[in-house]
């Protein structure tokens, strides 16, 4: 129990600091009539940058191959295909290394299970 009552105590400051903060955006809101911050605009997805790369390394190659690019999560499915994602697109590339095709397009996707 006593480690109920410090964090308690430690987290103090910081929700003060936030009731301040959020007390300054509605009194600021009121007065000029615009917000600061958008409803929405956090849960606008961000693709992940093009320097993320999904590879491979073939059994006996020495190099690996870049496979995807700006993957953010991937999940290896039973028939050997890759699922990856971006970010806001679900993308599968056959077994066969053919080219990814868009299976689902949403966004805010950070994590990708095959089942």
């Amino acid at each position: 129990m006593p480690w109920v009552a410090l964090k308690a105590t430690l987290a103090l400051p910081f929700r003060i600091l936030w009731l301040i903060a959020k007390l300054f955006e509605i009194s600021l809101a009121q007065r000029t009539g615009h917000q600061i911050v958008q409803p929405g605009a956090a849960s606008n997805a961000v693709k992940t940058p093009h320097s993320w790369l999904l590879m491979r390394r073939p059994s006996g190659a020495a190099e690996a191959q870049t496979i995807a690019e700006g993957a953010r999560s991937f999940d290896l499915a039973g028939d050997g295909s890759v699922i990856y994602s971006n970010g806001c697109d679900v993308f599968r590339i056959p077994p066969n290394g053919a080219s990814a095709a868009k299976v689902f397009a949403a966004s805010g996707i950070d994590l990708i299970a095959a089942l």
